[in-house]
Order: C-alpha cells, then structure tokens, then sequence
C-alpha cells in the first residue's frame, strides 16, 4: 500500500472517530437532559402534594422543612400553575405559604435587576400573585423603573391580580411622549375597558392625543363594545385614520342583528305508567 493511500485511510479513521465521538457526547447530553427533566418532573408532583396538603390542612409546618433553593424555585412554578384552579380563599392560603417561605423572593429581587430583560421575565412570573408585597413591588417598578418596556409590563402583571393607578397615571408611566404603539399597549387597555368603560369613552372623545384615542376606542371594541354603540358614528369622522377605521367596525358590529338564542325545546310530557290489573287471590 503506497503511503498516500495509508494516509487517506488515516484520516478517514480520524473523521470516522470524530463523527462517532460527536455522536457520543450529543447521545449522552440528551440522555443526562432527559433524566434532568424526568426528576423535575418529580419534583414538581411531589411538591404539588405538599402544597395542596398544606392549603386543605391550613397549616404548612411540614412542607418547607427540607425544602431546597431548587426545591423553592420548582415551588414557584407549581404554585403559579395551582392559583389558577383554586377558589379565592385557598388561593389566599397557597400565596401566604409561598410567601412566608421565601418563593417568591427571588422573582421580585429580580425586578431590581440592571438587565431589562430581567426585570421584564420578573414581572411576568409575578403576575398570578397578588400578595401585598408583590403588588407593592410591581407597583414600584410601575412609578421608577427606567425603562418604558418594564413599567408596561408591570402595568400588564399588575392588571391580572391587582388594582392599578388612575387612568391619568397610567398614561403617563406606560406612553411618555414620543413612545410608539405596541401590542402591549394595546393589550393593557383591552383589560381596562371591562374595569373603567366610561373613562375609556371620555378618552376616546375628548383627547386631543390621536395615540390614546386609538388605545381608547381599541379596548373599548375589544373590551366593552356596548359602549362604543352611541359614540361610534361621531369618532367615525376622527382625522386619526386608525381611529376612525375602529369606530367604523364598532358601528358596523352594532348594527349586525344580534344572533337569537336557539329555542329551548318544550319539555316532554310525564309518562303515565300502564295500569295493570290486579291479580285475583285464590279462595
């Protein structure tokens, strides 16, 4: 065999141990990330048991004895995804246990963090909480964070649990002058227009602002459409071209005729069972 053909076949050996070396190693990863995921698992149903012995029993002496900094961390999870199935008064139980026992303060040390990002992960994580000291937290970072992007989505978490600040306020954290229109923004008026119908309608009309008219009349459309019925033909004829394009569709919807209920069917008349006749004793 010449030496070029030992050499060839020396470095097809060497990519064909490289290739299965790269097999190896990404096998392994999944299998470790596969078992990784299978004790979270675990530790997530485990923890659910607690939590939901400590709510029935209205005592959580035994629960965080042994807990870990992961044990709490996977505690933050199952408790977000347990306030959602709970009535009020276990749900005020399940957040004082949390609380008490330091879950949810990593999250809000969080939302003091110098990355945006993180503060805006923190907030949303906080969001199915409405402890004191939660909403006190949020409501901080809604009057003196920096960034425009934190302050509205403290305004969003804050909007799930809690009682946010007057409209006026709110304007003025979450759409300083010169801030754009973001999904966000429309996202915080939609889940105000049930709450505060006719402050919305007074803003819709009697802004001189076309952005908040166009927040107005939009979560007003998706929020509390009856409301919009006897304004719709006048803010029609706004210069803003995107307020006019909502009021145009809210007019439209309230002339649709209202779909009618199915009729209930009459209910069936009683049965009357057979009468059978007697049978005769013997004499």
């Amino acid at each position: 065999m010449s030496a070029s053909a030992q050499a060839l076949l020396i470095i097809l050996f060497q990519g064909l141990c490289v290739l299965l070396g790269g097999a190896l190693i990404i096998v392994t990863r999944r299998w470790f990330v596969a078992q990784r995921a299978a004790r979270d698992r675990l530790r997530q149903r485990i923890l659910r048991a607690e939590l939901i012995q400590a709510v029935i029993r209205d005592n959580d002496g035994f629960v965080c004895r042994s807990w870990s900094a992961r044990d709490r961390r996977a505690a933050f999870a199952v408790a977000a995804q347990l306030l959602a199935l709970l009535p009020d008064r276990e749900r005020g139980r399940l957040e004082r246990i949390v609380e008490g026992h330091g879950v949810l303060a990593e999250a809000m040390r969080q939302l003091r963090h110098r990355s945006p990002h993180r503060r805006i992960a923190a907030a949303r994580r906080l969001a199915p909480f409405g402890t004191p000291a939660v909403q006190d937290a949020l409501h901080g970072s809604l009057r003196r964070d920096p960034s425009v992007r934190v302050r509205l989505e403290a305004a969003i978490a804050i909007s799930v649990r809690g009682t946010l600040p007057p409209l006026w306020r709110l304007v003025r954290d979450v759409l300083p002058e010169g801030q754009p229109l973001t999904p966000n923004h429309r996202l915080l008026f939609r889940s105000l227009a049930p709450r505060c119908p006719d402050a919305l309608v007074a803003l819709a009309t009697c802004q001189d602002e076309a952005r908040l008219r166009v927040l107005a009349v939009d979560g007003l459309l998706h929020g509390a459409p009856s409301r919009l019925d006897h304004v719709a033909d006048l803010l029609g004829d706004d210069p803003d071209p995107e307020v006019a394009r909502l009021a145009r569709i809210a007019a439209q919807e309230a002339r649709a005729p209202r779909p009618r209920s199915a009729p209930q069917p009459a209910p069936a008349p009683p049965v009357t069972p057979p009468l059978l006749p007697r049978p005769r004793l013997a004499a």
